[in-house]
């Protein structure tokens, strides 16, 4: 039978041992902050024309000269980015607005088929991109909205002519 003595010493040792075993579990990956198993979420760090952007130019000379653009964070999935994906819409009159969209360089495009119309509000929204990461796909689940305000065309200039 053991005295109390030999008691008193055998506790500490349990109590550092469990010590040690939970702090190597804490940091061996099974949640804690060192991880590296959470995905980093993409963002959009700049927009073209810029959020809340007035006096837009709608290119109404050079139709198909229209562009949109979202540039990423990180470098995202080429196949998430589609028109049914990458969206722009015009408050009045036109509504949807047709275009090509393509990704690179981190960067997706809407390249529309005319010229954005004058006197406009335009809402764009993003959604259902994926990213690519050494992790795998991370889903984006939200979608990523911004508007900006075209110009009004400029007045065609007429002709005058001096000779007699």
């Amino acid at each position: 039978m053991a005295s109390l003595e030999n008691k008193l010493k055998l506790q500490p040792t349990i109590w550092g041992l469990l010590l040690v075993l939970g702090t190597g579990f804490a940091t061996s990956g099974c949640g804690g902050s060192g991880s590296g198993n959470t995905p980093v979420q993409p963002t959009i760090t700049a927009t073209t024309p810029a959020s809340g952007a007035t006096f837009v130019s709608t290119n109404s000379g050079n139709p198909g000269t229209s562009v949109i653009t979202a540039t990423f964070s990180q470098p995202m999935n080429p196949d998430s980015f589609t028109s049914q994906t990458f969206t722009a819409d015009a408050t009045s009159p036109t509504g949807q607005l047709a275009g090509v969209v393509t990704y690179s360089n981190q960067t997706a495009t809407l390249t529309l088929n005319s010229a954005l119309p004058p006197n406009t509000v335009v809402n764009v929204k993003i959604s259902g991109f994926t990213a690519n990461s050494a992790r795998g796909n991370a889903s984006v689940g939200l979608a990523y909205k911004w508007s900006f305000t075209t110009a009004a065309n400029a007045p065609a200039t007429a002709a005058v002519s001096t000779h007699p």
